[in-house]
């Protein structure tokens, strides 16, 4: 059956670790878009974060946000899976108790007080995330206006702790505090993403299909992290990186090389267009 849309992971998939389009991934979302398969950006970043190359590629019509808890079109909100105020005000004082790097999500933007800001933004200065950061970030005056201009629109909260063993505490905590309210998500050892129960990647994909009449069997998705197994679960076709993580390639119908190799040109080619073979499981 033809692929009529495909769910593109961005940090591990599209981009290298450089956080770049290389030539031949962006000729590869470009001939599939001329061919009619809508191309969506699936990415826990923030609207503000996804880099501009990415929005200028031909066809993006749609992108979905914050692990699923967002899905527009342009600038609008197509449907939205937020977080409990409260819930995601009690993650932003544990980070601040345990003196860890945070963010909360709300209206594209990661917001955290300016002391976890400033260090947030040293912390990653002179690396290949430091634009995305400067982008994406901002530091919170005072946190009671923050709740009146931003209450009830929290897509998701990020914390970087000291460590994976770290990383397990806090995420044991959550998961004790709001049970199945919420989701916990790991997308790199140190760090714990939590989001509403109700936002999914693969959830989202499948409810704009829906919308555009798409069936299942006509999505072809692409990842990486632990964050897109249910990307890869929801598509027709799926594919893992090279360098995906354990519970993504167990999540996946095939595998391709990784985002240093043109991975995901390769299986976009291959699965989508129907045309080069790439790696199997």
């Amino acid at each position: 059956m033809a692929i009529r849309l495909m769910g593109l992971d961005l940090d591990g998939t599209l981009l290298n670790e450089e956080k770049q389009l290389t030539p031949a991934v962006k000729q590869a979302v470009e001939q599939a878009a001329a061919r009619g398969i809508l191309p969506v950006p699936v990415t826990g970043r923030p609207l503000t974060g996804i880099p501009e190359e990415v929005m200028d590629l031909p066809g993006i019509r749609y992108v979905i946000t914050s692990n699923g808890a967002l899905c527009f079109s342009g600038k609008e909100v197509c449907f939205s899976a937020f977080l409990e105020q409260q819930v995601a005000e009690r993650i932003a004082e544990m980070a601040r108790e345990l003196g860890d790097l945070y963010s909360v999500f709300a209206d594209g933007i990661g917001w955290s007080d300016g002391k976890s800001h400033r260090a947030l933004m040293e912390h990653f200065s002179n690396t290949p995330l430091s634009s995305y950061m400067a982008r994406s970030r901002r530091p919170v005056a005072e946190w009671g206006q923050f709740q009146k201009d931003h209450g009830g629109r929290i897509e998701n909260v990020w914390v970087r702790t000291p460590g994976k063993e770290a990383g397990d505490r806090l995420e044991e905590a959550i998961r004790e505090d709001f049970g199945s309210s919420v989701q916990t998500l790991r997308t790199l050892p140190a760090d714990v993403e939590t989001v509403s129960a109700r936002a999914d990647k693969g959830t989202a994909l499948l409810r704009l299909a829906q919308t555009l009449s798409i069936r299942r069997e006509e999505i072809f998705a692409i990842g990486d992290s632990g964050n897109d197994v249910g990307l890869l679960r929801a598509a027709g076709t799926s594919v893992a990186m090279g360098n995906a993580t354990k519970d993504a390639r167990e999540a996946a119908d095939h595998l391709t090389a990784d985002n240093e190799h043109d991975g995901a040109a390769l299986a976009i080619r291959r699965y989508a267009l129907g045309e080069e073979e790439t790696h199997e499981l």
